[in-house]
């Protein structure tokens, strides 16, 4: 996500996430998301940060070696398993891409393991929050997350670069309709902190250059009963 809006992130990270929460940060980069995540679900709960980059996932652990509430996995997070190209953008290590298209200064490819979130309904008996971050992959995460979503009803909350999903052949309006299909309500997060309904997203798609990206949250339509009543008026402003 754009590091002007990673402000509004945090303050939304804050106010919304609890102690013993199960989050999961895919495309975690550098980790800032992930230490704010950490801070707030302390050490009774836990942060399972992705990254498809082997550079990353390496300074992920160096950075959160003192924090056992974080696991840092390295692989990138799709709609099936198996291995992928990743390309390296050179100018940049928040730009790698699983899509050549989705990279602004071609560097070199390398070839990494590839994962679903689907599969952690193996290991997690629930998740709370999913982050996801992935250079345009984001409709092929959440396709790979349906049945998570479904079982777990989590907070989402993405990055919308809808040139990038263009590049992975993927669009806004197939995420949206796959986020409706599960009941969610989908808000625009602004540079601020302040959520924006759903028509200031589809004027944002209408006028969307090249580069531009923001952030949405998209709500689950219940509380699960593990969360109970007043977690969830917190994390629903209702």
């Amino acid at each position: 996500m754009p590091d002007r809006e990673n402000a509004g992130v945090a303050a939304f990270l804050r106010s919304h996430l609890r102690p013993g929460l199960v989050v999961v940060d895919v495309g975690a980069n550098v980790g800032d998301v992930v230490a704010v995540a950490a801070e707030c679900v302390t050490s009774a709960g836990r942060v399972i940060a992705f990254d498809a980059s082997p550079d990353n996932a390496e300074q992920l652990r160096d950075r959160f070696r003192q924090t056992p509430q974080v696991e840092v996995r390295h692989a990138a997070v799709t709609d099936r398993p198996g291995m992928l190209t990743l390309y390296l953008d050179a100018r940049s290590s928040k730009r790698h891409s699983l899509f050549e298209g989705a990279v602004s200064v071609r560097g070199d490819s390398i070839t990494v393991p590839a994962v679903t979130l689907d599969a952690l309904q193996r290991e997690l008996r629930h998740v709370d929050f999913v982050k996801i971050d992935a250079q345009g992959a984001e409709g092929r995460i959440l396709a790979g997350a349906r049945q998570l979503l479904a079982r777990d009803h989590p907070v989402v909350l993405f990055e919308l670069w809808p040139a990038g999903m263009a590049a992975a052949g993927s669009s806004p309006s197939e995420v949206f309709a796959l986020l409706d299909a599960l009941g969610y309500r989908s808000v625009r997060l602004s540079v601020k902190g302040r959520q924006k309904s759903r028509p200031s997203i589809d004027r944002f798609i209408a006028e969307a250059t090249r580069w531009a990206s923001t952030n949405i949250i998209a709500w689950p339509p219940a509380p699960r009963a593990r969360l109970g009543a007043r977690i969830w008026r917190a994390m629903t402003g209702t």
